[in-house]
C-alpha cells in the first residue's frame, strides 16, 4: 500500500474538505489552545482542506488562519449580519 491509497486501497486521494472550526475569541484564553488552532490551521491547509470559520482577528480563530496560511491553505471567513 502507498502513501496515495485510500482506506480501500484504490489509490485515489481523499477529496478535499471544507472543515468549519469556530475557536475562542477571548483574551483569556489559554496559549495551549492558540498553539493548536494554530497547528489544526496548518493541517487543513497541508491536506488540501479549506478551513471555514467565522473569520475572528484574535486569539484561537486568528491563529487557525494564520496556520492555514503558513500551509498556503484556502480560508473562508464567515461573517453574519
Amino acid at each position: 500500500s502507498s502513501a496515495g491509497d485510500d482506506a480501500a486501497g484504490h489509490g485515489l486521494a481523499p477529496a478535499p474538505l471544507r472543515i468549519t472550526c469556530y475557536g475562542s475569541s477571548s483574551s483569556r484564553t489559554p496559549a495551549v489552545y492558540t498553539s493548536e488552532a494554530y497547528a489544526l490551521g496548518l493541517l487543513l491547509a497541508r491536506r488540501g482542506h479549506t478551513c471555514v470559520n467565522g473569520a475572528g482577528s484574535s486569539v484561537c480563530m486568528a491563529a487557525m488562519n494564520d496556520g492555514a496560511d503558513a500551509g498556503r491553505g484556502r480560508i473562508v471567513g464567515v461573517i453574519h449580519e
